[in-house]
């Protein structure tokens, strides 16, 4: 998995800016005879303002490698996606994510070991993938989490199975200190993602088959909302 800068990056960026020669060349330009010539104060000038602008350019730079990306994976093979298809994803992601109505961080009690696979296992098969270059806060319906990765895993399991398969999930978040799992996303918000046209035809199909029969009950949650 490519590494992208974290959020330390940018204050190496700003000290980059500091350690720039810009002080001395000031304290040199203030030694400058009065004979020195107008065009050799311009060419300071000039190389003054060189220095900021490739400074302000790594930090612009550094601010961009910073936006998450998306990954989607199926039965083990990369799906490619588009860039406006990815923002959407990771949109739709984010809000299944703070719907969540618990955690194995603050609900440790109300989850069993069956309940999530293990990242480990989960990049073997299939999911989507959000990766930050940063940690980032996600304030959800059962308290705050702290994430550089959100794992939603795709499972392909029998009907009569009670741990997913029907829906997209379960989700996983992944920071420093280790992994939290979520439960009782919002339904509604899963079923979206599931429809998403740029992965519905690459889901199992029994995860298909289950998002067809509740594609009314998304409409009917649209209409209200309008």
């Amino acid at each position: 998995m490519n590494t992208k800068p974290n959020g330390k990056s940018r204050f190496r960026d700003l000290d980059a800016l500091h350690s720039l020669p810009i002080p001395a060349m000031q304290r040199a330009a203030e030694r400058f005879p009065r004979r020195a010539s107008g065009i050799s104060r311009r060419l300071w000038r000039s190389a003054r303002g060189f220095h900021v602008i490739l400074a302000l350019a790594l930090i612009g730079s550094s601010c961009l490698a910073a936006e998450p990306s998306l990954s989607f994976q199926s039965s083990g093979e990369a799906v490619p996606l588009t860039p406006v298809d990815s923002q959407r994803l990771i949109q739709e992601i984010e809000a299944v994510v703070k719907s969540a109505n618990f955690n194995t961080l603050n609900h440790p009690g109300g989850f069993l070991a069956s309940d999530f696979r293990p990242v480990e296992e989960i990049k073997k098969d299939s999911f989507l993938h959000v990766h930050y270059g940063a940690p980032t806060k996600f304030a959800t319906v059962g308290g705050d989490l702290i994430a550089t990765d959100i794992w939603i895993d795709i499972r392909h399991v029998e009907p009569n199975n009670p741990h997913g398969g029907l829906l997209p999930g379960p989700t996983t978040l992944v920071n420093a200190e280790g992994t939290t799992s979520l439960g009782k996303e919002s339904g509604v918000l899963l079923i979206a993602l599931g429809l998403d046209p740029a992965i519905f035809g690459r889901l199992p199909p029994l995860m298909q088959k289950s998002l067809e029969g509740r594609s009314e009950m998304l409409e009917a949650y649209r209409r209200r909302r309008q």
